[in-house]
């Protein structure tokens, strides 16, 4: 496989959702539940020693998956809250949604109840020591 094949092998790959990082002579591929079909898989095997090569002349340790919304916002959050968001995302991967869909669902569930904590409503219930 060329180069230019290698290259836009991987950036179909990211387009998708998928994520392909060094991991020192190997190549680390994670992606959503049920994207990677089996020849997906044979494909990047093929082409492991071209895609080595090109990720590292891109000098880049980790190619990242798109900006996805919510991980701005929870960046912002006290570390309790975000701790609650990982968790909550952690018990939905278990439960078997994918990984995406598991932070999504979790960004929703705990901004939710963030916001019902944050509320007036909810100081007017805290009742002072």
């Amino acid at each position: 496989m060329s180069s230019t094949k290698a290259s836009a092998l991987l950036e179909a790959l990211i387009q998708r959702g998928i994520q392909i990082t060094l991991d020192g002579e190997d190549l680390c591929v994670r992606a959503p539940r049920g994207v990677m079909s089996t020849d997906d898989w044979e494909v990047v095997r093929e082409s492991k020693s071209e895609l080595l090569e090109l990720l590292r002349r891109r000098h880049t340790p980790t190619l990242s998956f798109p900006d996805y919304p919510w991980r701005r916002q929870v960046a912002t959050w006290p570390v309790e809250w975000r701790q609650r968001w990982g968790e909550q995302s952690n018990t939905f991967e278990l439960a078997g949604l994918g990984w995406l869909e598991a932070e999504r669902e979790a960004f929703q569930n705990v901004k939710a109840e963030k916001q019902a904590a944050e509320s007036p409503a909810a100081a007017k219930r805290k009742v002072p020591i």
